[in-house]
């Protein structure tokens, strides 16, 4: 429960009643359904909502190509610089230039299979507490950084950050 009102309060502090958004309105019935169906993975699908809602804001989360140049950029190691403006990791020649926080390679990897599959897909992954939290602190401040005006709040008893617009 607490899960889908976080989502939902997060869709109410960013999208406008006019704008239609029809993918966006698939990904929230998807999340939803995945929620009331599944007994697990909840903060998964959170993330993997999240990334629904920033790519229909027109903020697409990448893994595979430099945030500033977009070229390739192997992410082979146990850090990946990833940039929280671009929403991308960064290539060797814009990681002296460009402010990054540093992301686990199990993160990563989570990031590129919620990018590839559906809700309840990502519902059904094991992944460790220390790459959802990362992911989730990535996520809403990659979130905050392109939604002016949005803050902290905390729905129930889950461990995830929601977004609502200051008042």
């Amino acid at each position: 429960m607490s899960a889908g009102l976080s989502i939902i309060e997060l869709v109410n502090a960013t999208v406008h009643e006019s704008d239609p958004s029809p993918h966006l309105f698939d990904a929230l019935i998807d999340a939803l359904r995945t929620l009331n169906s599944q007994e697990k993975g909840e903060d998964i699908v959170h993330l993997w909502f999240i990334i629904r809602l920033a790519t229909a804001l027109g903020y697409a989360v990448r893994t595979d190509e430099c945030g500033v140049c977009d070229e390739p950029v192997a992410n082979g190691g146990e850090m990946v610089p990833y940039s929280i403006a671009t929403g991308a990791p960064l290539c060797s020649e814009h990681r002296d230039s460009t402010s990054y926080r540093p992301m686990g390679a199990p993160t990563m990897g989570l990031l590129r299979t919620l990018l590839q599959g559906e809700a309840t897909d990502a519902a059904r992954i094991d992944a460790t507490p220390g790459a959802v939290s990362e992911l989730r602190d990535a996520l809403t401040a990659f979130i905050r950084y392109h939604v002016e005006g949005l803050r902290r709040l905390n729905v129930g008893n889950v461990s995830v950050k929601i977004l609502a617009p200051v008042q």
